[in-house]
């Protein structure tokens, strides 16, 4: 690189940054709705607050100020002023019927569904988001490909200021964030141009997708695929990391499938060879000890309390991509269909997402059975995780009808809970399809509720996902510690969040909280 030259950023801004408050300061006058989309480092903060500052110089304003990040938050006050008044997601929930003006800074920090909460609360208000979206923050993708067709179908005349493309904290041209953008391989490629079908492998039909596997070392040694593989799986799943570009290259265990139509890459599936363990292994995972590369079988193990499933050939479907561009023709549904195509197919298929009603519809179309869903939403996606299982076989079969009896069991205090923790209720049409995913059970008998109440006591099964059978023994009659009663009535009897619980019961945070509630039932 050389010497680097001090920074010398402009004092006043630049011109593309004047024509954008001009343009914000129009829509919180016409109370419309605008979303401002940069690179980090071009002044969409400063942005907000210049406008923010002018629209209260001409007449008071209810604003409500969301930010997740604290340096965003300090700079949009140094331009706002003080008049905004910072919000936590709940508090601006709340209040959003009454404000003027609701602006949100990084929004892509936030889940999709706590964004369209937040928005049609505030239907008689200007809304304001501004985010990065050519990183890896937070929802950046799926604030792109799924908040904002939504908010431009419930606010027409949506605006996309700028481009803010000059950078303010550091000088134009900076070798530096030339070359993070290099090591990082963003921002994302457009897609690759096909190469030819191998030899013997007849041309897919025209707009047919034809998906092969791909050896990872000739992906190494082709940058221009790499950037491109890299990219579509940066644009089309919310939750890519470097941690997935260091996965994709280096792991053992993972195998990529890429979809090729109309001449260009059009989808990619990382999927990884787990299981096999011995037993001594999976009985580790059912103590509640990790085990890097092997995330369905722990799940199995750990939190589903099915170790014997640890020891058969598993395939955990890690990334399904396609490029938003070319939704809609099957793409996804091919690069499916491959992975099941193996030679070498596994006792059980999985994945494990954020659930949406988008989602669980594609599995299940494709043979995957909802097996087990997590006890809170995602910190990225702001959905449930959800198991979705595909099994091969009677003995696979039969752990996937005993998984889904207890998640009927589990669903009404699961919801209770959930919603608890989030503040926020579950949308409706995810509600629904669960229901429909999870076929009718019969009433657990005695031994499901001694296996599901020693999984959680001595385990590491959570709570929400025994919750049931934690209320049927106290119907039963289950003796409580008198002294942690409290704690017992706030969290199972009432289904309160566990903050909650623990003020109830008189503990100092979250984790002894959990702690108290197994000893309350002799753990």
């Amino acid at each position: 690189l050389g010497p680097l030259a001090p920074a010398a950023p402009p004092g006043r801004g630049s011109p593309a940054q004047a024509a954008v408050v001009a343009e914000l300061r129009a829509v919180l006058a016409a109370r419309g709705a605008a979303a401002l989309l940069a690179p980090r480092g071009r002044g969409k903060s400063a942005a907000l607050g210049l406008a923010l500052a002018a629209a209260l110089a001409e007449g008071p304003l209810r604003v409500g100020l969301v930010a997740e990040d604290p340096a965003a938050l300090a700079e949009l006050r140094r331009f706002a002023g003080p008049g905004p008044t910072p919000l936590s997601p709940a508090e601006a929930l709340a209040q959003a019927p009454a404000l003027d003006a609701l602006v949100v800074d990084e929004a892509a920090r936030l889940p999709v569904p706590l964004l369209r909460r937040l928005s049609a609360a505030a239907p008689q208000a200007a809304l304001l988001f501004a985010t990065t979206t050519d990183g890896y923050e937070g929802t950046g993708r799926g604030f792109r490909h799924r908040f904002l067709p939504w908010l431009a179908a419930a606010r027409p005349g949506l605006l996309r200021p700028g481009p803010l493309s000059a950078p303010l904290r550091w000088s134009p041209g900076c070798p530096l964030e030339a070359l993070l953008a290099e090591l990082l391989l963003l921002p994302p490629a457009p897609p690759a141009p096909a190469p030819p079908p191998p030899k013997g492998v007849p041309r897919a039909a025209p707009g047919a997708a034809r998906v092969e596997t791909v050896d990872r070392a000739a992906l190494a040694a082709d940058p221009a695929l790499l950037r491109a593989v890299f990219g579509l799986l940066c644009e089309a799943h919310y939750r890519t990391t470097p941690g997935d570009l260091h996965r994709l290259l280096d792991a053992p265990n993972v195998d990529l499938h890429l979809a090729w139509a109309g001449g260009a890459l059009v989808g990619a599936n990382l999927s990884a060879r787990e299981g096999r363990l011995p037993p001594a292994r999976a009985a580790a995972l059912a103590r509640g000890e990790r085990l890097r590369g092997q995330a369905l079988a722990e799940t199995l193990a750990s939190h589903a309390g099915r170790p014997e499933a640890a020891a058969w050939p598993l395939v955990r479907s890690l990334r399904l991509a396609v490029d938003p561009e070319a939704g809609g023709r099957g793409h996804a549904g091919a690069l499916i269909a491959h992975l099941h195509a193996r030679p070498d197919p596994p006792a059980l298929w999985g994945t494990l997402f954020g659930a949406t009603p988008g989602l669980l519809r594609l599995r299940a179309r494709h043979g995957y059975a909802l097996a087990r869903l997590g006890g809170g939403p995602g910190a990225s996606s702001g959905e449930p995780a959800a198991l979705m299982l595909r099994p091969r076989g009677p003995a696979a079969a039969a752990l996937l009808a005993d998984l889904q009896r207890e998640l009927r069991w589990a669903l009404p205090a699961w919801r209770a809970l959930i919603e608890a923790e989030a503040g926020l209720p579950l949308d409706p049409e995810l509600l629904a399809l669960i229901e429909a995913l999870v076929p009718p059970a019969p009433p657990p008998g005695p031994a499901d509720l001694a296996r599901a109440l020693a999984g959680w006591l001595h385990g590491p099964r959570p709570h929400e996902a025994v919750a049931w059978a934690l209320e049927a023994a106290l119907e039963q009659g289950h003796p409580v510690d008198p002294a942690l009663a409290p704690l017992v009535e706030a969290r199972v009897r009432r289904r309160q969040r566990w903050a909650e619980a623990a003020a109830a019961g008189g503990f100092a945070g979250v984790a002894a909280a959990m702690r108290g509630l197994k000893r309350a039932f002799g753990g």
